[in-house]
């Protein structure tokens, strides 16, 4: 399991410095979309789902935050 969340930090940092070089200084921001898509061969969440979406959102009112910024975790044979 330390290894799975290993990766995940790897990936979200990957991803932050991905975003964060999207625009140079000064350039006005538009409606850029950025979709991260991870393969893996286990299921780390338990729930026997083929894919899973992550989206920045509030927590208890599930407010979405960054529609432009989606995630998604599939689920592969793994061979």
């Amino acid at each position: 399991m330390i290894i799975i969340k290993a990766y995940q930090k790897k990936n979200s940092q990957y991803m932050k410095k991905v975003a964060g070089e999207l625009y140079e200084s000064g350039e006005n921001y538009d409606d850029r979309m950025m979709i991260q898509l991870n393969f893996d061969c286990y299921d780390q969440y338990k729930r026997n789902k083929l894919i899973y979406h992550f989206q920045m959102m509030e927590i208890e009112e599930h407010f979405i935050e960054d529609e432009n910024y989606k995630k998604y975790n599939m689920l592969g044979t793994g061979g």
